[in-house]
């Protein structure tokens, strides 16, 4: 009976954040097939977890995963970079020019940013993380995840006043 449990919240877990982590992953190693590797492996790992234990910020722990198993593939090779935040995340770019623009504009203030803060600021507003969900996932505290995003606003918001 256990075993039925825990595969039907693996599907849960599936249905509801499969996209948004192939997004993240591809996003990070900017590569299609290994964005759906990492998340193919995020999720056994999922499977086994789920197995030995219950996970109670599942979402988080995938993210986390994603992003574990995303270092481990960059460190591997280092030569990839991430791709623009417009690939990686299923915008009409033909159909909605204002929107493709507005993904842009958000990439270049990203690159503004230092990684760590840029890190926070994607993981809160294109995967819609918590704070404490972001915390989990860069494995820092809720406060610093607060302090990154806060500081990173400090400094969108002196860049764009000077515009």
């Amino acid at each position: 009976m256990k075993s039925v449990t825990f595969i039907q919240r693996l599907e849960v877990f599936i249905n509801n954040w499969q996209d948004q982590l192939y997004g993240y992953a591809y996003y990070l190693v900017g590569n299609e097939n290994d964005a759906e590797d990492i998340v193919q492996e995020a999720f056994i790992r999922c499977y086994r977890a789920l197995q030995q234990q219950d996970l109670h910020h599942p979402k988080a722990w995938l993210y986390r995963t994603v992003y574990n198993l995303t270092m481990d593939y960059r460190r591997k090779m280092p030569e990839q970079a991430t791709v623009p935040l417009s690939y990686a995340i299923d915008i009409p770019q033909a159909d909605d020019s204002e929107l493709h623009a507005e993904y842009l504009r958000i990439e270049r203030l990203l690159s503004l940013l230092s990684k760590e803060q840029a890190d926070v600021v994607s993981l809160h507003f294109t995967e819609d993380l918590s704070f404490r969900e972001i915390g989990e996932v860069l494995g820092i505290s809720r406060n610093t995840a607060k302090t990154r995003y806060r500081l990173a606003m400090q400094h969108l918001k002196k860049y764009i006043l000077q515009q």
